[in-house]
């Protein structure tokens, strides 16, 4: 598990979100693409958990950001 210094992880939520509404995709759809199910997102998205560095990889790929773009 990666853990994210606050500035990061506000970046983080905010982005995630922001890529989601750009594709026009739910939490549900992005789960689905990254191949787990919908608690794990929303439980990174409102801050109880971190994704681990092999959901950090399966983010960047699905959402085609850099780590750079996804936590800026």
């Amino acid at each position: 598990m990666m853990v994210f210094e606050d500035g990061f992880r506000e970046n983080f939520v905010k982005n995630i979100n922001l890529f989601l509404k750009e594709k026009g995709w739910s939490r549900n759809r992005f789960a689905r693409e990254l191949g787990t199910d919908s608690s794990h997102v929303s439980k990174w998205l409102n801050g109880g958990q971190e994704p681990g560095l092999t959901f950090i990889y399966r983010i960047l790929r699905v959402l085609d950001c850099t780590f750079e773009e996804l936590v800026n």
